[in-house]
């Protein structure tokens, strides 16, 4: 659950998200509750020096792409 305080904390959480699937998930359930009124402060929020990812990338050979 995303903290609710504003737009931007919600973001910075989707930011500290490492996966992929969890980050999805966030965004969408942000977009629900900005839409529907949940969160309704824009805010100010400082994220992180960089997103978070998953700790060991899955790497494929090129013709797996």
């Amino acid at each position: 659950m995303p903290n609710k305080s504003s737009l931007s904390a919600a973001a910075c959480s989707v930011l500290r998200e490492p996966s992929v699937a969890g980050k999805i998930s966030l965004t969408q359930e942000i977009a629900e509750q900005w839409y529907d009124g949940s969160i309704s402060e824009l805010g100010s929020s400082l994220p992180p020096d960089r997103p978070a990812h998953p700790p060991q990338p899955e790497l494929l050979p090129p013709r797996d792409m």
